[in-house]
């Protein structure tokens, strides 16, 4: 799967990692409906390291599309009810395999 890091790059990264992130994606969405900014900053930050710690860097010459974008950690509540489903989360219908 390839994600792109909003403030950073796009990491090729193995599926194995992905019930992480959906566990990291679940705290995002439970933050986000207690109006917890400090718990969505964490849960995003968390995503960002996984990525980047676990993922393989793709060079910037890349034309591959990503799978999943993630959002910057600084991303206010507003923007993350405008960006993220809160049925569905940043990872949308993961099923890790």
């Amino acid at each position: 799967m390839i994600i792109r890091l909003m403030d950073d790059a796009q990491y090729e990264v193995d599926d194995d990692v992905l019930p992480q992130l959906d566990g990291l994606d679940g705290q995002a969405i439970r933050a986000i409906q207690r109006d917890d900014v400090d718990a969505l900053r964490a849960a995003l930050e968390q995503m960002t390291e996984v990525v980047r710690g676990r993922g393989r860097r793709m060079e910037d010459s890349s034309l591959a599309p990503s799978d999943l974008m993630l959002p910057a950690p600084d991303l206010s509540i507003d923007e993350a009810r405008r960006v993220m489903s809160l049925d569905e989360g940043l990872i949308p219908n993961l099923e890790a395999p």
